[in-house]
């Protein structure tokens, strides 16, 4: 089984991962002139559905391969960007309105890595959206039992990085107590 059929079967089956991007892209509610940054495009799926919303992407994958299945389904206005991340050039600091990383939160390590990629890229008042893969390629972790806890530690690790946490909102993807004064 290739990369992508991997993918679909974690969120069972190609028709459901699109419909939790697409939930996930609606969510970010991107707006047309937007300047988005794309971490971790792997083979493009994502990136066509933020394309259908603004034309100003620039996406990184460090995946050669998964780029190069990438580029035929993307216009060229779409920046493909073949890096770490980390590597990001200074000139491209703060100049993102949208920093969005669907199913590649898993890839940083140290997760703090993450956050102070965002710092950077981001804007004053940037939308940062993410999603947390609860599934490994072994089997399905029981949700119930660690999705409050991997909340809890996003926010503590948000929190040490940046002193506090302006807000954030689960769209109804998450069924807890948890809320941001939390």
């Amino acid at each position: 089984m290739d990369y992508v059929e991997n993918v679909f079967g974690l969120f069972g089956g190609r028709e459901k991962y699109q419909e939790s991007i697409q939930k996930l892209v609606d969510f970010a509610e991107i707006k047309p002139l937007e300047n988005l940054l794309e971490l971790c495009c792997g083979t493009g799926i994502s990136t066509q559905y933020v394309i259908q919303k603004t034309n100003q992407v620039t996406a990184v994958e460090l995946n050669r391969e998964r780029l190069e299945q990438a580029r035929p389904h993307l216009p060229q206005s779409v920046r493909l960007l073949e890096l770490n991340a980390a590597d990001l050039s200074a000139q491209r600091h703060g100049q993102y309105d949208v920093l969005l990383c669907i199913n590649g939160f898993h890839y940083f390590e140290p997760n703090t890595l993450f956050y102070d990629i965002a710092s950077r890229m981001l804007q004053k008042n940037g939308r940062l959206i993410f999603n947390v893969k609860l599934h490994d390629f072994k089997g399905t972790r029981p949700v119930h039992t660690i999705l409050p806890q991997v909340v809890c530690d996003i926010l503590y690790e948000m929190k040490e990085i940046h002193g506090t946490v302006a807000g954030f909102t689960d769209g109804s993807f998450i069924d807890s107590r948890l809320h941001a004064d939390d």
